[in-house]
């Protein structure tokens, strides 16, 4: 079926190249796997665990250990990328191992954040102390995982993928969060990146991740600004519906979902 085969059926027999590589330093990749290059990761086990912050109070599932540092966790080609196409890359993210050392990761984040239009929707414009304390945070916290996007090598954007039951979002949920919906906060910090064919390239390949990185999660949602037309059109055009309008303190949000049925479904890739 087509839809197993997105979901990771390729990647044995013939067809070697998983969308997610493996990582040799995995407790539970076998010599064997790597050398037939198929995947070895069973779903990471459910153990309970609790979060409590300023802003959530829950009970969820342990999540898994992040990635190393600069790994990269999906590729696809994009062949309707113009001029003849485009390999995506997500790495997680790479801040270096010293306050001296600026990755380029950490100097592309930082200039994205400090332009006006990246900051209209993420608030987050600052020096790069601040913006170096912000991702600390990020990585001491295990239900977020930030990505850097790239096209052919050459950084693009930004996002970071949280697990929405131990997120701010969850008490706006509908019948509320499951243990293993997906939430997605994302930018594109690159002018000549923007546009219809990449964004839709990489926006569907945000949910193909999603849905990759543990077969337990059934649907990703977002909550983008409601006075953002531009997110809610490329939200529609991923066959995104629209659960709710709720309003955070800071900005009233349209709820989105994805469910995975519907995506694998219509082949949005």
């Amino acid at each position: 079926m087509r839809a197993t085969f997105w979901q990771g059926a390729g990647t044995t027999g013939y067809h070697t190249r998983g969308w997610i590589p493996p990582s040799p330093s995995s407790p539970s990749f076998s010599d064997s796997a790597t050398a037939s290059g198929t995947h070895a990761y069973p779903p990471f086990p459910f153990v309970p665990s609790f979060t409590r912050t300023d802003t959530v109070i829950a009970s969820h599932p342990l999540r898994p250990t992040k990635p190393a540092p600069g790994e990269v966790m999906y590729r696809k080609w994009c062949p309707g990328v113009e001029p003849a196409g485009a390999m995506l890359e997500f790495a997680h993210f790479d801040l270096g191992s010293s306050v001296d050392e600026e990755t380029a990761h950490f100097r592309a984040f930082h200039k994205w954040h400090n332009d006006p239009r990246v900051n209209k929707g993420w608030n987050e414009q600052g020096s790069k102390e601040h913006h170096r304390r912000y991702l600390e945070g990020l990585n001491s916290n295990p239900n977020v995982i930030p990505m850097i996007m790239s096209w052919d090598g050459e950084v693009m954007g930004y996002v970071e993928f949280v697990w929405i039951k131990e997120n701010h979002t969850a008490p706006y949920v509908p019948g509320g969060a499951r243990d293993y919906d997906r939430g997605i906060h994302v930018l594109v910090g690159e002018n000549k990146f923007r546009g219809f064919a990449r964004t839709q390239a990489w926006h569907r390949a945000l949910f193909h991740y999603c849905f990759l990185a543990d077969p337990r999660t059934d649907r990703v949602i977002g909550e983008p600004k409601l006075d953002n037309p531009a997110i809610l059109k490329v939200d529609l055009d991923s066959a995104m519906h629209f659960e709710t309008i709720f309003d955070f303190p800071y900005k009233r949000s349209v709820l989105t979902s994805q469910p995975r049925e519907r995506f694998f479904r219509l082949d949005l890739l």
